[in-house]
């Protein structure tokens, strides 16, 4: 399955070298998002709400890198129902909510494994980004990856 998610990065990458966010990274979340949906119980959906701006390619890579591992990991829990994904450009940073639908609360702790968590967050730190977790106003969990631009 990762072979098809770096193929299509590529793709977006070779043709949009240095390209907007909007044509290399998002469409690439949005082609793992149908690979998810399509192969489980899940409703994934991607949206840019105002992101127009560019980002390096030796940023892009290991976030989208980032994404992907989150949302296999999110999706593989029975609970979730759906998960959202906005894009949204605001201060000159790349913000990235992750916001898992379930059946109750929810915390980090609960979205992935302990491992998995400090993993993520080495893997966040290590493109000088940051990851917060807020719980959702109804039910699940709100991630929110951000990285300057």
């Amino acid at each position: 399955m990762w072979n098809k998610f770096k193929a299509v990065l590529n793709i977006a990458q070779n043709k949009n070298s240095g390209s907007p966010i909007h044509k290399g990274l998002i469409p690439a979340v949005k082609f793992t998002a149908k690979e998810i949906s399509t192969s489980g119980d899940i409703e994934i959906e991607v949206h840019n709400i105002n992101v127009d701006q560019r980002i390096s390619e030796d940023i892009e890579i290991p976030f989208f890198k980032i994404i992907t591992k989150l949302l296999e990991s999110i999706s593989k829990q029975s609970k979730i129902d759906e998960i959202i994904i906005r894009f949204v450009e605001k201060e000159n940073h790349l913000h990235v909510f992750i916001e898992s639908k379930t059946q109750g609360k929810q915390d980090e702790n609960e979205l992935l494994p302990e491992n998995e968590l400090t993993e993520l967050k080495n893997q966040v730190e290590s493109i000088n980004g940051n990851i917060t977790f807020e719980p959702a106003t109804e039910n699940g969990i709100t991630l929110d990856l951000n990285i300057s631009l």
